[in-house]
């Protein structure tokens, strides 16, 4: 099969998206080993791509604690099955 020698011009994307979702971090998290407050080591207005990575230091025993954004934004109700 021969490649394509089609050249794809901006108008050819107009249906698509052309930027990706952006999302924002939580300044500050629970540690999830002391139950202090972890904060975010970066500037809280930075904006994320989903599956970045985020970095935050717990004030009180000082873990670090690596995060990935998810795809989608968090309704606030972490892990927890739906109730009946």
């Amino acid at each position: 099969m021969a490649a394509s020698s089609k050249t794809w011009t901006a108008g050819d994307l107009s249906g698509y998206p052309t930027t990706v979702g952006v999302v924002r971090a939580p300044e500050t998290i629970v540690c999830v080993d002391c139950g202090g407050t972890c904060h975010l080591l970066v500037h809280p207005e930075t904006d994320f791509s989903p599956g970045d990575p985020v970095a935050y230091r717990c004030a009180d025993c000082i873990d670090r604690w690596d995060l990935v954004m998810p795809e989608d934004e968090c309704d606030g109700r972490g892990d927890t099955p739906p109730g009946p």
